[in-house]
């Protein structure tokens, strides 16, 4: 199952608390999501919410993993840049990007 399929608002308000929800809507609504790189089972982004972080969502057959520069060791939050990149993920049309050129 591809990435995209999984996650949805079901898996975010499964992961999320109410109030990270709230935020990270109001980032994605913001533009605040910059996508570095997603294919169909993976996204990383710069995420700003006050600072920009560091995102990134994988899926597997089995499992949804997440890792952001805001959580440190703790990887059982799924915090608001979280839920503005999965948002990103699911509501913008990308199907594949590169690392940007520089």
């Amino acid at each position: 199952m591809k990435l995209k399929d999984s996650l949805g608002n079901d898996l975010i308000s499964r992961l999320a608390t109410p109030s990270n929800i709230r935020l990270g809507e109001e980032i994605f609504k913001s533009g605040g999501v910059e996508i570095l790189s997603c294919d169909d089972n993976k996204a990383t982004a710069k995420v700003s919410g006050g600072q920009t972080k560091m995102t990134e969502i994988e899926g597997t057959e089995d499992m949804t993993m997440w890792k952001c520069s805001c959580l440190g060791k703790r990887t059982t939050i799924f915090c608001k840049h979280c839920v503005a990149l999965a948002i990103a993920f699911v509501e913008t049309d990308i199907s594949s990007t590169d690392p940007p050129v520089e």
